[in-house]
């Protein structure tokens, strides 16, 4: 019986080859067996088939055997697939090598050289021998199943469509593009350091900077924030920066609360203007038009304030019905929510929604200044409402706030931004006010027509990296890694880099809490639970400061009355796509499950909660058991922190109570909490009952 190896050369069949795969795939891990993989594959030979489709027969074995008893089956998965990969480098590389000894055979030189004008550029400076000898084969068997597919899909280099980085050839490319903008005679030392905490998957940089952090003109900020003025000019230039922008893969979180609404004056003409709809109508074609280079849709969301007159409309855009010109079906919505607003949704009292044309300085204010001035403009239009242009409407805010609340049941939107105390909590108010937060909800910094922020992110991995000594070692590192994106980013909008190179704004964040929690058996959401945040998030902004004090001290300040290199320095976005390759839970959050199916472009996978054992087992709790209003006190503790903010879901099952959500919103406000992500209300889907769950949410690119 012959087989077609992969060079397309018929050979006799030698199962014993098989072997060579399975036993060193299941070697040295508990609860597997190179026997059971065999049998459990029942492999079909026959004449002139594909040594490959051998491979991809025992891949998928693997994955069907994970299970919460024999979560190791994913690491099998994960070494099949990495000899794979390897056997494919071994050909593009002409080694004749395979498994480990392929990372001896292909140089880094032979990468730079194969890999050409994408990367040639990093060489200048580094030793490429010490890197070489740095390099550890081992690492590999740190990623999952699901890590390594994704790496494969997302974010290991091809050139005409062949990939021509292993794992630790990518993660020690992505450390030299780090340390490219350090001193020569230092590179090579940066580099080692930046290679080791992602290695051994400490820290990852987010999804942009892992994608296109070693690519000639590579974006590596994962989303934009930005505001519309109230004229022509500055509308069509927020088109222009937002094309431009999605192009080169960045989401966007965008203010449009000056906009003047429906009915109201354009030069001496009264009830003239077309609103906010149509001008949103636009940007929906926009984020459709201009996709992020193919790889998935634009993605903009935008915010705009409770008071516009325009906000009713604003909310209706989103349903699945009615004029098509007044639907924008590709846009995600925001809503932002003042301290007063919250007050009379309380009280049950009455709400003037106002144009910002007659009303422009409402938008530049906040706190106890807006309430004061609000309640001016309410007290002239009972006494005087022909004194407007456009005349205000009353509504009920309790009323207002139901229909808010419906859609954010329904749909998941709109998110949440609580303005008030965004910016009261600003540590820098004179870069200006607060307007919006970004696509994701953890980027909290001063942006308007003159200045466009960046979202520059990575996340530490808490289940690694804890105790005092970790952080002390890994966090400085990490906050260098950032920093030096700041100058080595390709800035897509021109605007922006002024803004980000004068504040040098980085955003640190977290994976790996719930699995953190549950390895020191602490159940998700209790009183232990907040008390332990409270010393674990304390340590992490300690460190991250001391990291960009120190880095003021040798690098210089980001202001000369600050001691800090970056003006702003931690966020928490969420890491969906970074938490696969971390091989931990996503950001802050619990677990959806003990095990699941991942259903992503990748396939069907089977997951498990990372490291579950006896031991941590009963401390994994599904994100829909952990009651909302005790996530909302665990974020409240950690954004006592987290400069930016923070990206929180709010996680519902179907037939909660309208009270329920009512009671968690007005709390998470109360608590000083920042901003709402998405309100999820599906329920969740068990691996057993052979239903998945899909994890291409719109802010791939934000944390990962």
């Amino acid at each position: 019986m012959k087989i077609r190896k992969r060079s397309g050369r018929l050979a006799n069949l030698d199962i014993s080859n098989v072997r060579k795969q399975t036993k060193p795939a299941t070697n040295g891990l508990d609860g597997v067996s190179f026997e059971e993989l065999e049998l459990s594959a029942n492999i079909s030979f026959t004449d002139g088939m594909y040594s490959s489709d051998i491979q991809k027969t025992l891949i998928q074995t693997a994955f069907a055997k994970v299970d919460i008893d024999k979560p190791n089956w994913s690491f099998v998965a994960a070494r099949l697939l990495n000899y794979d990969l390897y056997h494919k480098a071994a050909r593009i590389y002409s080694t004749g090598k395979i498994r480990d000894c392929v990372y001896k055979a292909i140089s880094l030189k032979n990468y730079f050289d194969k890999t050409g004008k994408y990367l040639s550029y990093l060489l200048d400076g580094f030793d490429l021998p010490t890197l070489q000898a740095a390099i550890d084969p081992e690492r590999d068997n740190l990623l999952t199943g699901l890590a390594v597919q994704t790496l494969q899909a997302r974010y290991l280099l091809t050139v005409s469509g062949e990939i021509l980085e292993l794992p630790q050839i990518m993660f020690m490319s992505i450390a030299m593009f780090h340390a490219s903008v350090e001193k020569p005679e230092e590179r090579t030392k940066w580099a080692l350091k930046f290679y080791d905490i992602m290695s051994n998957l400490e820290y990852l940089p987010a999804t942009p900077t892992l994608s296109n952090g070693r690519k000639i003109n590579g974006n590596c900020m994962s989303c934009a924030v930005g505001s519309t003025p109230d004229n022509l000019t500055g509308i069509f230039n927020t088109y222009s920066e937002q094309a431009e922008g999605s192009k080169h893969g960045t989401g966007f979180g965008w203010d449009w609360t000056r906009v003047r609404a429906l009915g109201g004056t354009i030069g001496n003409t009264r009830n003239a203007a077309g609103g906010l709809v149509p001008w949103l109508k636009i940007e929906n074609d926009i984020a459709v038009a201009v996709d992020q280079l193919g790889v998935r849709a634009g993605a903009i969301a935008v915010y705009v304030e409770t008071w516009h007159k325009d906000y009713m409309d604003f909310l209706d855009m989103k349903r699945n019905s009615g004029e098509e010109n007044r639907l924008t079906k590709e846009l995600f919505i925001g809503s932002s929510i003042s301290d007063i607003f919250m007050e009379r949704v309380i009280a049950n009292e009455d709400w003037v929604m106002f144009d910002p044309y007659d009303t422009p300085d409402l938008p530049e204010i906040f706190g106890e200044e807006f309430s004061n001035v609000y309640k001016k403009y309410e007290k002239q239009f009972l006494v005087a409402p022909e004194s407007f242009s456009n005349i205000p409407i009353v509504v009920k805010a309790k009323d207002l706030w139901k229909k808010m609340q419906k859609y954010y049941f329904e749909t998941g939107m709109p998110f949440i931004f609580f303005k008030d105390n965004a910016n009261n909590a600003h540590k820098n108010p004179e870069l200006g006010i607060i307007r919006s937060t970004n696509l994701c909800t953890e980027i909290f910094q001063a942006a308007d027509e003159t200045k466009t922020i960046l979202c520059n992110l990575g996340s530490i991995n808490l289940a690694k990296v804890h105790t005092e000594e970790q952080m002390a070692r890994v966090v400085p590192i990490a906050a260098r890694m950032l920093d030096n994106v700041v100058d080595l980013n390709y800035y897509a909008i021109p605007k922006s880099e002024s803004n980000q190179k004068h504040t040098r704004a980085i955003g640190l964040g977290v994976a790996g809490e719930a699995e953190l929690i549950a390895n020191n058996q602490i159940m998700y959401g209790s009183k232990q639970h907040l008390d332990f945040i409270d010393t674990l998030y304390a340590r992490f902004a300690k460190y991250s400061d001391k990291a960009s004090e120190d880095l003021g001290i040798e690098r210089g300040t980001w202001s000369s009355t600050s001691k800090f290199r970056n003006a702003y320095r931690r966020a928490i976005a969420p890491t969906s796509s970074i938490g696969i390759l971390l091989g931990t839970s996503a950001c802050h959050e619990a677990v959806f499950e003990k095990i699941w199916v991942e259903d992503n472009k990748l396939g069907n996978i089977k997951v498990t909660a990372p490291n579950i054992n006896t031991r941590n087992y009963t401390y994994y709790v599904n994100a829909y058991d952990v009651d909302q209003e005790d996530a909302v006190r665990a974020t409240a503790v950690r954004q006592k922190y987290i400069d930016q903010g923070i990206s929180h879901n709010f996680y519902f099952r179907p037939g909660v109570t309208g009270k329920k959500v009512f009671d968690t919103l007005i709390l998470a406000w109360k608590l000083g909490m920042k901003s709402g992500y998405y309100l999820r209300s599906d329920s969740p889907k068990l691996a057993e009952e052979n239903v998945t769950r899909d994890t291409e949410i719109a802010c791939f690119g934000c944390g990962g």
